[in-house]
């Protein structure tokens, strides 16, 4: 922070003076980065949880509460995504907070692949 000493003058010549303190903020300026994507392995008909051992974003002005990770295309042949254990399909989201809290699950159904 800085601080200035100013001061104001009315018509009549009486002053005030006053220190004035600005604060510097941090500036979220810095992209985040893809730190860990080593995915796992599911079993056939198991579920597993995502950790942040398997998938991890860093941001040094961000939180991990606000690092947002987008669903583009959900995964098919009977694996489900899930949040809180809500399926994710394309456009939701979760965070690095939910990764870290346990909250992001993979499952299969048990269904053979096709193809």
């Amino acid at each position: 922070s800085y601080t200035y000493e100013v001061q104001a003058t009315d018509a009549g010549g009486a002053i005030i003076t006053k220190m004035l303190t600005i604060n510097i903020g941090n500036l979220d300026d810095v992209a985040a980065t893809l730190s860990v994507n080593t995915g796992g392995t599911l079993n056939e008909g198991g579920t597993t949880t995502i950790t942040s051992a398997m998938l991890a974003a860093n941001d040094v002005d961000t939180a991990n509460s606000g690092l947002t990770f987008t669903v583009v295309s959900p995964p098919a042949n009977g694996v489900t995504l899930r949040l809180n254990g809500t399926p994710l399909v394309a456009t939701n989201t979760f965070t690095m907070q939910d990764v870290i809290n346990g909250l992001v699950t993979v499952d299969h159904n048990g269904a053979e692949p096709s193809g």
